[in-house]
């Protein structure tokens, strides 16, 4: 089995700048000779008793670990025995060779929660893909949004270039989303300084290595829309997306999700995207047709006694079972539930698993 990097939100040069500005991790490496072999950010669980968890942030959305090597099963085993303690590592994609070690290499193994993602082939061209993913009727009716917009304003797209201005497009990429729900609820990135610099420092880490694609919609000179990609190899991952509020009616956030999967269907090299979304996410959903499928998992190597590892799952099994009971009450009390399902952007047309 073999690897020829690691992973987008895993990439070490974009988890060096997150972890210099977010505290609560620690990088576990092996063999420790830096990032080069593997690689993953956790945090310490105290409850019941001590285990790891992937450490999870707003732009770090995988506890997929970097993989550099061409055993890796033998340095996740390694990694494992070192650890010495349980590892709940979230949002992994199953199919993923990475993901695929990790379950060869590990003593005890169990999943905990599995879902699909949105995720895109890009492995066709950009007509065939418009073609077989929308009818007629909603073909027209994006591109009537699109000239609908241009009618209010001279609308302009631009796309990051090597020459390009980052700060730009990353301060233009805050304001909009502090402008939204997100800063009205205070989750927006840019009220955080932290992670409003830690977003900084691994965007222009990412640029220079090459491995970052921004788009900005511009109305009248005005930024209305905003989304960044990072690639990886041949597979690409949405970052965050925004778009201004003012603007909902002509779905400005559809349309620049629309601009990235033209621009990604016809960059050369590329295999697949990933939404990195949330499962049944009411937009990318119904435009990015293919599923990823992930998991949750508790892994651990030969030095964790079973009954303590047992002991574990139970306890976040029912942790989670709690949690979803929560959630589901939450989405009846308050409506959202139907309010989701109530979207009819897209018509839903047959699945794809990757």
């Amino acid at each position: 089995m073999t690897f020829e990097a690691p992973t987008t939100f895993s990439h070490p040069d974009w988890l060096r700048a997150i972890m210099a500005q977010i505290p609560g991790a620690v990088a576990v490496r092996e063999p420790e000779t830096g990032f080069a072999k593997l690689s993953l950010a956790l945090q310490r669980r105290r409850l019941p008793f001590s285990y790891f968890e992937s450490w999870v942030t707003p732009l770090c959305p995988t506890g997929l670990p970097a993989v550099a090597s061409l055993h890796a099963e033998g340095h996740v085993a390694a990694m494992l025995d070192k650890m010495n303690a349980p590892i709940l590592l979230r949002n992994l994609p199953v199919n993923h060779p990475t993901t695929q070690a990790i379950l060869a290499a590990s003593s005890h193994a169990n999943v905990l929660s599995t879902w699909e993602r949105a995720g895109l082939n890009l492995q066709v061209s950009h007509a065939d893909w418009l073609s077989s993913n929308f009818d007629q009727k909603r073909r027209k009716e994006l591109k009537r949004l699109r000239a609908r917009l241009s009618e209010i304003g001279m609308l302009s797209v631009e796309e990051l270039g090597q020459s390009s201005d980052l700060e730009v497009f990353t301060q233009n990429f805050l304001a909009i989303e502090s402008a939204g729900w997100k800063g009205k609820r205070g989750t927006a990135l840019r009220h955080d300084p932290a992670i409003a610099t830690a977003l900084r420092n691994g965007l222009a880490a990412m640029h220079r290595n090459g491995a970052l694609r921004f788009w900005q919609f511009l109305l009248d000179g005005k930024p209305i829309a905003s989304l960044f990609a990072l690639i990886d190899g041949k597979e690409a991952a949405l970052g965050k997306i925004a778009h201004d509020e003012n603007y909902a009616k002509y779905s400005p956030g559809v349309l620049i999700i629309m601009e990235a999967t033209q621009q990604l269907l016809a960059e050369d090299g590329l295999e697949l995207a990933d939404s990195n979304a949330i499962p049944g996410h009411p937009m990318i959903d119904r435009i990015w047709r293919n599923r990823i499928p992930c998991m949750d998992v508790l892994v651990a190597g030969q030095n964790v006694p079973a009954p303590l590892f047992s002991t574990l799952v139970l306890f976040l099994g029912t942790k989670n079972a709690l949690r979803s009971f929560a959630k589901q009450i939450f989405l009846r009390v308050t409506g959202r539930k139907r309010s989701l399902a109530s979207s009819t952007l897209t018509r839903q047309l047959p699945r794809k698993s990757f």
